[in-house]
């Protein structure tokens, strides 16, 4: 029973989440800051090495591509 409500409260708790990060990015403006990145990656993507372009993937993949591996 323990186990169970556990799983229900984690459940529910990722709907939550997933609701309201949905939401909040639907009512995000319009800024010329959400692309300043673009401009300020100066090393060549393919000089960078794979573990760090997966560091970064969750900023640079935008510009980048989804690094690999």
């Amino acid at each position: 029973m323990v186990i169970a409500n556990l799983r229900a409260n984690a459940e529910l708790a990722t709907r939550i989440v997933r609701t309201t990060a949905e939401r909040v990015a639907a009512l995000r403006p319009s800024s010329i800051a959400h692309s300043a990145l673009q401009d300020g990656l100066m090393t060549p993507r393919d000089q960078v090495p794979p573990a760090t372009r997966r560091k970064l993937d969750l900023f640079t993949s935008r510009y980048w591509g989804p690094a690999e591996g």
